[in-house]
This record gives C-alpha cells, sequence and structure tokens, in this order.
C-alpha cells in the first residue's frame, strides 16, 4: 500500500458534457466536447505507466471528503460530471509486508524517496454520467482501482454498492474485449491464490521469499470472485461514527452484506470517518 503525501497536484478537470447535458447545448456542440476530452484522455494524462484510480457512489456519500483527506486539503471545489485529479503518493515502509507465496513481495515498490503521481478520476453520483467512464478508464483493467464508496448512514448502502460495481462492469465489458476481461480475472485469481496474511513475528519477509518451486495453488472457496470483471475494487463506507447509532444485530447485518459483496467482487474493505483524521481503518 501507499500513503499520500502532503504535497499534491490538484488540476481538478471541469468536464465539458456536464454542461452540455444541463443547459441544453446543441448535440453538435456535445460532440465537440466528447472529441476534445477523448483527444484529452488519449495524450497520455495517466502518469503512473497507464493507471488510473475511480471513485464512484452516489452524492453525498463522502467521495469528495474523502478524496480531500487523501490530498490533506480543507478547500471544498465544486464537482462537475467527471472530475480529474492528480494524487501524489510515496512508498509505504510496511508494504513489503504483504507477501505472497512466491515471493514476490516488495517487488516493483518505490524506494523510500521516491514519489509518483496517480491519477484519479471522480464520478458524479448521478448514473447518467456513468458512460464517461469511458474516458477514464485506462489501457487495460489490472491497471485500474475502482473506489466504492457508501456511507454507514445510507439504508440503501448495499444496493448502492452493488449498482456502482455493476455500472463499472458495464463500462469495462464496453472498452475492452473478452479476452483482455478473461485474462485480467485470471491474473486476480492467481493473486487470490498465491495471498498469505500479512507476515507477523512467527514467518519473516525472507522466508515468504525463499520459495523456489511453484506452489500448489487451492481452488477459490465458493463466491470468491464471482462478480469480478477484472478491475480492482476498494468499498469505502464513510462516517463508521455513525455506528454507535446503529444497534448490534443492524451493524452486524450491515458487516455481512458489505463483506459477502468484498469477496464477490475481491475487493479490499475500508471504513473511514471525517470525524477524526486517524479513524481510517481496513477490514
Amino acid at each position: 500500500m501507499v500513503a499520500a503525501s502532503s504535497d499534491v497536484l490538484n488540476s481538478t478537470f471541469a468536464l465539458p458534457a456536464a454542461i452540455a447535458t444541463v443547459s441544453g447545448t446543441t448535440q453538435s456542440e456535445e460532440g465537440i466536447w466528447r472529441l476534445i476530452l477523448s483527444e484529452f484522455c488519449s495524450k497520455g494524462t495517466n502518469t503512473q505507466q497507464g493507471s488510473a484510480v475511480l471513485i464512484l457512489g452516489d452524492n453525498l456519500s463522502g467521495k469528495s471528503s474523502l478524496l480531500r483527506r487523501l490530498e490533506r486539503s480543507d478547500v471544498e471545489k465544486h464537482g462537475s460530471a467527471l472530475e480529474y485529479h492528480v494524487l501524489s503518493v510515496q512508498n509505504d515502509a510496511r508494504d513489503a509486508s504483504y507477501a505472497y507465496q512466491l515471493g514476490t513481495a516488495g517487488q516493483g515498490a518505490l524506494g523510500p524517496a521516491e514519489a509518483l503521481s496517480l491519477p484519479v478520476w471522480v464520478l458524479d453520483g448521478d448514473e447518467k454520467f456513468s458512460s464517461l467512464l469511458q474516458f477514464a478508464l485506462p489501457v487495460n483493467p489490472l491497471k485500474t482501482v475502482c473506489l466504492l464508496v457508501a456511507s454507514l448512514d445510507n439504508p440503501g448502502l448495499i444496493h448502492s454498492l452493488r449498482r456502482w460495481a455493476n455500472l463499472c462492469s458495464q463500462e469495462v465489458q464496453k472498452k475492452f474485449n473478452k479476452e483482455t476481461i478473461h485474462d485480467a480475472k485470471k491474473h486476480q485469481e492467481r493473486q487470490w491464490q498465491e495471498y498469505v496474511d500479512p507476515v507477523e513475528s512467527s514467518m519473516s519477509t525472507s522466508m515468504v521469499g525463499g520459495f523456489v518451486e511453484e506452489p500448489n495453488l487451492l481452488p477459490l472457496e465458493q463466491g470468491v470472485l464471482a462478480e469480478s470483471c477484472g478491475v480492482y475494487f476498494v468499498v469505502v463506507i464513510t462516517k463508521s461514527d455513525l455506528v454507535s447509532e446503529l444497534s448490534e444485530a443492524q451493524y452486524a447485518k450491515v458487516l455481512v452484506q458489505v463483506r459477502r459483496l468484498c469477496l464477490q467482487l475481491g475487493a479490499a474493505l475500508v471504513f473511514t470517518s471525517s470525524k477524526d483524521s486517524k479513524k481510517m481503518f481496513r477490514s
């Protein structure tokens, strides 16, 4: 994993297509704007070898607050249908503690003094703009990390997450051919099969790197990655401080539903709260 640095190049891209939709611009003018956006995206705007982070979720789900926290910025900006940001990230010294059985821990990671610029696209919470994801998706689904954001106070939380996951999958299927998507899925399956828990005191990273022969990989459990589309998903539950307002049974139901979805998507699960800068944890 990598952590956001305090120096952020934030270049919000106000999408003209959003203006065209709400202001009655002619189809000809809208087509021009979309052509400009397409050319903009094709000129290598993704600065990390064609990768991209997509942030999806309903309006008021906390997408903007999450991004501001990652940017360490208190400035609120007016959103558009599809916003473009560049997030500066640095290496996390603990990154090598996440290991694979084939000894890939830490390979390709940034050096202690290195940083990279990560492209981030934030889509408006209205589903009618979902087709704009075509401009944000990179050249390969494996180069995509999609954050599905929902707030804990949303009674339709699980339905919201599933809806946005389905919309992302639909756009991925439109952009990439079946062979590319199949290869991406197989790559993710392999990663799941190789993954081991973070190294504890009973096992060092050097021991993990000692594997020479390929281990016997077990098949995935039923339902795992069943709804994968080849991109990497991260489910983010915001406003986690509101858990105190839920009964134990309600919270347990939410956890079961969300974790089941995460297994089906192959997603990581993160809980956040803007009430406390330290209140961000993984599950």
